[in-house]
């Protein structure tokens, strides 16, 4: 990965300048030490005339010229590298950018077709068919109620109940998905299982609907 390679470029680099930092630092130190050493000498090559003092000072300011040559091209040296440095790791923060947003990308590119929107609004219109075949059976159902006896009359009414209440608890269980007009006590009062509650409520009209089946004969006799 071209990040590892700056990364290991910006290591790399960082070594040479503690490098450098360690040779100028023995560099300040020898000049020093020499320039202590030539303050040492100047009375006795100034004052005192002595010639081995003299030749002592040139020596000693030739190494001291030496080594300023050398701390200053050791200054460059990490100024360049400093340089350097900054410019790999500007790639470097350019180069994660573009990872991070390609790694968004790979999030985004299979969302391009709308595969899953075209998915959810198959779903969609699979259920306004199945809620419309519940509504066409709870009208037999209410209609057929209606015309056998009046007893069975209030179980009609609450099939017809019904099949405003199984939208009504669907839309509860998809919210806060999708958006409802129904409050959240409403909902908790009519319940969100439509299954359990048409179980419920059919098994109690066929057993109303047995009973009439049972009297009415019956009656037909007297």
């Amino acid at each position: 990965m071209k990040t590892s390679k700056l990364q290991a470029e910006i290591q790399e680099k960082e070594a040479q300048l503690l490098e450098l930092q360690d040779k100028r630092r023995q560099s300040k130190e020898e000049i020093d030490a020499l320039e202590a050493e030539r303050h040492g000498l100047v009375v006795a090559a100034r004052v005192h005339k002595s010639p081995d003092a003299q030749k002592a000072i040139e020596r000693l300011v030739a190494k001291i010229t030496k080594a300023r040559e050398e701390d200053a091209l050791n200054g460059e040296a990490f100024i360049q590298i400093s340089g350097e440095i900054e410019a790999i790791k500007a790639e470097l923060r350019r180069e994660q950018w573009h990872e991070r947003c390609a790694a968004v990308r790979q999030l985004i590119e299979p969302r391009v077709a709308g595969d899953l929107e075209q998915k959810a609004l198959g779903l969609a219109l699979d259920l306004k068919r199945t809620l419309g075949q519940i509504a066409a059976s709870d009208g037999e159902i209410v209609e057929a109620l209606q015309s056998i006896h009046p007893s069975l009359l209030p179980c009609a009414d609450r099939v017809g109940r019904m099949g405003t209440r199984v939208p009504e608890m669907i839309s509860g269980n998809l919210a806060p998905v999708l958006e409802n007009p129904f409050s959240k006590a409403y909902l908790d009062n009519i319940g969100r299982d439509p299954q359990a509650s048409a179980v419920q409520n059919f098994r109690e009209v066929l057993q109303a609907l047995d009973n009439v089946a049972e009297l009415e004969p019956a009656a037909e006799r007297v």
